[in-house]
């Protein structure tokens, strides 16, 4: 029997099929416009009103309409929950949940507050904010064994440089760990709480108010090689000047430190300078003051101060700006008590051995001594 009708069968079929994918080919660059839009209104569709009901339920908050915006974010809650992980709604589902348990738990209603925190966990096992709340519901009801695995499974998550080391040494702390808090501290090294970061921090400034910041600029600090002191410059463009009423410094996420003294030097473009400092701070966030002056970072996620220039105008033509402090590691005051005898001789020599006397000597400044 003869293959050649069965070839040429074939032949027909592939020149078929080939035509066909030219002639979608050609068709979609014709309908892909209509099906962008197409897509981009469903997903609009698909998360607009949800999306509205949390920012609704978050201004009553906001406006001390308690009930009403707990009410509304539970109701949201039940309309999410076959919301599935990775989807476009699920950063919505998430925010719901943990908003919901914070609220609860500041409110002291510890039992909603873990139904929704529960409710999250089992959702996203690796959320790091509601396995410090979960760890925070098991302290207040006593339950010691459950807490200490959540506060593990946290800093696990969140990582040291960031705001899991705070509730890790606490817990550490009230149990008289003092070998997991150092072997914690000392392990992450330089990437950890025991040395101030060169990286992560940013300068903004506003030519009126805050409301008008310029973005952001990074500027990496080094220490200068004769006073120690922490020193970094934003970049210069030729021709580039800014006008500046308003200043605000970042500082790394999570950092552990205390500020002791921040000047800012604003060189202007005919070569003169002008100085700001801490006495021109008019407002922080995350930071605490510190007696004797200057200000105490203890882990939180969004560190920054504030400064306004002095007199009624802003100053105008700047074209560099120069920030330097002077800042060194400060841990946790549980851990500062837990230590407040000092490292003793064993302890120096076994952690110098296993992490570098450096680092030893690290963990010695940041507890404060």
């Amino acid at each position: 029997m003869s293959t050649r009708p069965l070839l040429n069968a074939l032949r027909i079929a592939f020149l078929l099929g080939s035509l066909c994918a030219v002639f979608t080919a050609l068709q979609w660059k014709r309908v892909r416009p209509y099906t962008v839009k197409l897509d981009k209104y469903l997903v609009e569709r698909l998360t607009k009103e949800p999306t509205e009901t949390f920012d609704a339920a978050i201004a009553q908050l906001k406006a001390g309409e308690e009930e009403a915006g707990l009410s509304a974010l539970t109701k949201l809650a039940g309309d999410l929950r076959d919301v599935r992980l990775g989807t476009r709604l699920a950063t919505v589902k998430t925010d719901t949940l943990d908003e919901l348990g914070a609220r609860l738990l500041a409110a002291g209603k510890h039992e909603e507050a873990m139904q929704w925190t529960e409710e999250l966990l089992d959702y996203d096992p690796r959320d790091f904010p509601a396995l410090i709340r979960r760890a925070e519901l098991h302290r207040l009801t006593g339950n010691d064994e459950s807490e200490l695995e959540d506060i593990q499974a946290a800093f696990r998550v969140g990582a040291a440089p960031g705001p899991a080391i705070g509730p890790f040494i606490d817990a550490m702390a009230r149990r008289g760990r003092r070998d997991e808090i150092a072997e914690a501290l000392l392990g992450l090294g330089h990437s950890g709480p025991l040395v101030v970061p060169p990286t992560g921090w940013e300068f903004r400034w506003a030519e009126a108010s805050e409301a008008d910041y310029a973005g952001a600029v990074d500027f990496s600090p080094k220490p200068d090689p004769l006073t120690g002191r922490l020193r970094g410059e934003t970049p210069t463009q030729p021709g580039v000047t800014i006008t500046v009423q308003h200043l605000r410094v970042d500082l790394p996420q999570g950092l552990h430190a205390a500020l002791q003294s921040l000047e800012v030097d604003l060189t202007i473009q005919d070569g003169s300078k002008r100085s700001i400092g801490l006495a021109e701070v008019v407002r922080t966030s995350h930071l605490e003051p510190q007696e004797g002056g200057g200000f105490v970072a203890q882990g939180l996620a969004d560190p920054y101060l504030v400064m306004e220039v002095p007199g009624s105008s802003a100053w105008e033509g700047v074209a560099q700006v120069s920030i330097t402090m002077d800042i060194h590691p400060l841990l946790p005051p549980a851990a500062a008590e837990l230590f407040q005898e000092g490292i003793s001789a064993e302890e120096r020599e076994a952690w110098g051995q296993q992490f570098g006397v450096n680092m030893v000597s690290a963990l010695e400044v940041g507890l404060g001594r």
